[in-house]
């Protein structure tokens, strides 16, 4: 299924995020968390379609940026580390974009030893897709859609990125 074409490009990133409208179903979301919202070049885009996004953002610095572009002033976003802090209320979409995930320099692993098992912090992130596919069951979520980048290229096994949607098992 290619990404929806019915929300703006987000021109702050061209080479990233030609289209948000991939982290879109085809009924449109209503409210939408940003995870890491940095200088908004995707909740900005999302905001001017009609989607009320709020964010969580570590850096004020990032913050200060967004409240510099037309319409940064209107979303509403929480200084906090996005590992642990939470926002009041539902959202119909929550989402993180490009190395995000990465910024989760922590990864608790179980490691087992002469039958027993002790848990194991691993100061670093990186994951395949499967792992991800695999995080987002245990929360409930399925796939949804994957492609190797913003404008819906088939995702493939020579793909070296991805964009990847899940939604919330109904």
């Amino acid at each position: 299924m290619p990404p929806p074409k019915d929300v703006p490009s987000a021109k702050s990133s061209p080479g990233a995020s030609r289209r948000v409208g991939c982290t879109r179903t085809p009924t449109p979301w209503h409210t939408a968390l940003e995870f890491a919202i940095g200088t908004g070049r995707i909740a900005l885009p999302l905001a001017a379609a009609g989607v009320e996004v709020e964010g969580v953002e570590l850096s004020r610095a990032m913050v200060d940026q967004l409240r510099h572009k037309p319409g940064g002033e209107s979303i509403k976003v929480t200084i906090g580390d996005m590992a642990t802090t939470r926002v009041e209320g539902g959202f119909s979409l929550v989402y993180l974009v490009f190395n995000t995930i990465s910024n989760l320099t922590s990864s608790h692993h179980i490691v087992f030893r002469d039958g027993t098992a002790e848990y194991r912090e691993i100061p670093f992130r990186y994951v395949w897709p499967s792992k991800l596919d695999l995080t987002a069951q245990l929360a409930g979520m399925q796939l949804y859609a994957r492609w190797e980048d913003w404008i819906g290229s088939p995702f493939t096994g020579e793909s070296t990125q991805h964009v990847s949607v899940w939604q919330k098992d109904r």
